[in-house]
């Protein structure tokens, strides 16, 4: 449901913690109320609640014209860099994505009062058709068939059948690490598939699927699927008992698409005073600084890179900072102080555990440039996201790199929504599979 302002703008000054905690107290102690409105961020504003808190909103018109507001959430758990870019962020979901997310909570609250009764799974159509044939009267043929089925298609079990796409099976056929597996699991499908289309279960063209074929180098990056299994290991993996800095590492890759060089590489006095954005130096700074401290680094870049971090790269920073951290320390080092090394065998631990083989590090940097670039996101903005030399758009040629920042910044969040979008997604599925 849209929603219009009620209380009038009334205040247009620089937008600061102490602006705002001024205006909580005068209006806590019985004075006016004021809305905070940030003259950086367009439709931004802040209101006083009588608890001592204060909540943020964003003014905008949407596609149609009609001037609406959408709450942000509150102050202090939101702060001022993080509310720019969620104002950032809705409004390109608004105005570009035609999206509405007070009548998406609002559709998200009648759908928990009135669950939907439980939908046709990829295993009950299965298993429904294999039922009705003679293959099921055979039990070494069925369970030969059962076992390679499982075995390639088993992430796209518990899905809903009419959510399972030609895309994800063929996906999931693609990437499994057994060639001759997959091809006898995708002939084994083929006929369920046909079966279920012609009864309206799935897609008609659900049963095209093409024999597998090998991922080529520069090719991989992660499904749905496969990060509703990975993220929650990355988030729980633990080293001699302790949260572990490679799990970590992985994390923020994923969340700010850089390289595992940049991210190994990167120090507490990179980051901003305020935590919203992270500063990677150029190549020549770095050559000059390991000539100084012997401190050694690859870069690619000649520019400096400034990257503006979701609410989730935020916080996962705030996990695992030390207290009183110098600033050359680096982010995500051993219990030495080091760089965390011996990648090959902690990266396959955490493959084993979430179940997730054939991924590099790398992979999970074009994972994130692919989720951006389907959550609709710009290509020219993806492309400053990555810090790619050239962006590839006319508009290029007009606008330098640095006019992209809140752009770049609300394309990370999107990305970061996405991700726990995943992780919730799977698990209400379990809760319901319990």
């Amino acid at each position: 449901m849209k929603t219009t302002p009620k209380v009038k703008a009334a205040d247009r000054t620089k937008l600061t913690d102490s602006a705002i905690s001024s205006a909580i107290k005068i209006y806590g102690g019985g004075g006016a109320r004021a809305e905070l409105v940030d003259p950086s961020t367009k439709g931004l504003r802040i209101r006083p609640l009588k608890d001592g808190k204060a909540v943020w909103s964003v003014q905008l018109r949407d596609q149609s014209g009609e001037l609406v507001r959408y709450n942000l959430g509150e102050y202090p758990t939101i702060g001022i860099a993080a509310a720019r870019r969620l104002a950032e962020t809705t409004r390109y979901k608004v105005r570009e994505q035609g999206e509405d997310p007070n009548q998406a909570r609002q559709d998200k609250r009648e759908a928990a009062k009135n669950p939907p009764a439980p939908a046709v799974t990829l295993r009950g159509v299965i298993n429904d058709h294999y039922g009705k044939t003679d293959i099921a009267k055979a039990k070494d043929g069925w369970e030969s068939y059962e076992k390679r089925i499982k075995l390639v298609f088993g992430t796209l079990y518990d899905r809903p059948a009419s959510e399972v796409t030609r895309v994800d099976l063929q996906l999931a056929a693609d990437n499994w690490k057994s060639g001759g597996t997959a091809s006898a699991a995708v002939r084994y499908i083929r006929p369920v598939l046909k079966w279920a289309g012609k009864r309206n279960l799935v897609a008609m063209d659900t049963a095209i699927l093409d024999q597998p074929r090998p991922v080529a180098k520069g090719e991989r990056f992660l499904s749905d699927d496969e990060l509703a299994k990975l993220l929650p290991v990355l988030k729980t993996f633990k080293s001699r008992k302790k949260p572990s800095m490679h799990a970590a590492a992985l994390r923020f890759i994923l969340l700010t698409a850089t390289r595992l060089d940049e991210t190994c590489g990167a120090k507490w006095g990179e980051i901003s005073d305020d935590g919203s954005e992270w500063t990677i130096p150029t190549r020549k700074q770095v050559k000059e600084l390991a000539q100084e401290k012997g401190v050694k680094r690859k870069l690619k870049s000649k520019t400096e890179h400034v990257i503006p971090l979701s609410i989730e790269a935020q916080a996962l920073l705030a996990e695992i900072r030390p207290a009183n951290p110098k600033p050359d320390d680096l982010i995500f080092a051993n219990r030495k102080g080091n760089p965390v090394d011996q990648w090959d065998r902690v990266a396959k631990q955490i493959q084993t555990k979430a179940g997730v083989y054939n991924w590099t590090r790398h992979d999970l940097r074009r994972t994130a440039a692919t989720i951006m670039g389907r959550r609709g996101v710009a290509p020219f903005v993806v492309e400053a996201a990555l810090n790619h030399k050239d962006i590839h758009s006319g508009l290029a040629g007009i606008y330098n790199k640095a006019r992209y920042t809140q752009e770049v910044g609300g394309a990370f969040q999107i990305l970061a929504d996405w991700l726990d979008h995943i992780v919730q997604q799977k698990e209400a599925a379990d809760e319901r599979g319990a």
